[in-house]
């Protein structure tokens, strides 16, 4: 029931954003009020930013900041959870070094990369941007975040910054090449954020079913074995104990046979990244495929 009503805010939520959205794009009081509104958030923000990231030009490059300092933080800290350097216990450590690197990084940016990324040039800029980051973040959060509610904070800051970007964009830039990727990205965001548990759930068990798996196959491997070895003494045994044998392993092919369905696993999860990977892969090729006729002259 909880999941019903989640999903249906989650949906007239997405609806009434891409309603307002569309209006800001049209009307030109609207889109004033809007980039003042953005504005006067940035100007009550800077001063922290400043002192922290280093000076932006505007509000939309406040946002490219700040989202490119979640992302480098995200992937540090996943890194250092999947690496396991410090050991159980110390996440904390992780997240330490991930804001460290993020802020380092972020402030010793090339001069030009923020307004660069703020107002793409063309679509491969908007979809190493915008596209790229998103789904590197989507496996990040999922594979080394374990509380559901600092996941949906991040999707929540996540889908605020991609939204500050497209009203900017929108506003200032209706013509801009690929400003479709803004919204494509933002209803990413959004089934993230609404689906979250089910997405984690979804990892769980394909994690618990690898370790099933691996733990099955190694009871295979100890059941072969014994049946070799009962195998083996069938040859020098007299009948009463070579009927012995046989029952033993006819019992021992039954457990093999229930742990050989275990040992496979059926790697859902797996199968979902590789599907993702194909998808963005063709996306790639019908993105590029008036450059790719011409470079090989189809």
């Amino acid at each position: 029931m909880h999941c019903k009503k989640g999903v249906l805010f989650a949906l007239i939520f997405a609806v009434f954003l891409l309603s307002q959205f569309a209006f800001v794009a049209a009307a030109g009081e609207t889109t004033e009020r809007f980039t003042n509104l953005l504005d006067g958030i940035g100007d009550f923000i800077e001063p922290l930013s400043k002192s922290v990231l280093g000076d932006a030009s505007g509000t939309d490059e406040l946002a490219m900041q700040v989202l490119s300092f979640l992302l480098v933080a995200l992937i540090v800290f996943g890194v250092l959870s999947t690496v396991n350097f410090f050991g159980p216990g110390k996440e904390w450590i992780n997240v330490i070094i991930g804001i460290i690197i993020a802020i380092i990084g972020v402030r010793f940016m090339p001069d030009n990369f923020l307004e660069a990324a703020t107002l793409p040039s063309s679509a491969l800029v908007m979809f190493l941007v915008m596209v790229v980051p998103f789904v590197a973040a989507f496996y990040i959060i999922h594979k080394s975040v374990s509380n559901q509610n600092v996941r949906r904070a991040l999707w929540a800051v996540y889908g605020v910054l991609v939204l500050v970007l497209w009203g900017y964009n929108a506003a200032n830039n209706p013509n801009a090449v690929a400003n479709w990727m803004y919204p494509l990205v933002g209803v990413g965001i959004l089934v993230a954020f609404v689906f979250d548990g089910t997405f984690y759930k979804w990892r769980n068990k394909g994690r618990a079913q690898r370790m099933m798996a691996e733990n099955a196959q190694d009871e295979v491997d100890k059941l072969v074995g014994e049946i070799n070895r009962l195998q083996a003494l069938i040859a020098g045994a007299n009948p009463a104990q070579r009927l012995a044998y046989q029952r033993q392993i006819k019992k021992l092919n039954d457990n093999l046979n229930a742990l050989q369905g275990i040992s496979a696993p059926s790697g859902g999860w797996t199968k979902f990244f590789w599907a993702l990977i194909v998808v963005l892969f063709l996306f790639i090729v019908y993105l590029f495929w008036p450059a790719i006729k011409g470079v090989f002259g189809f």
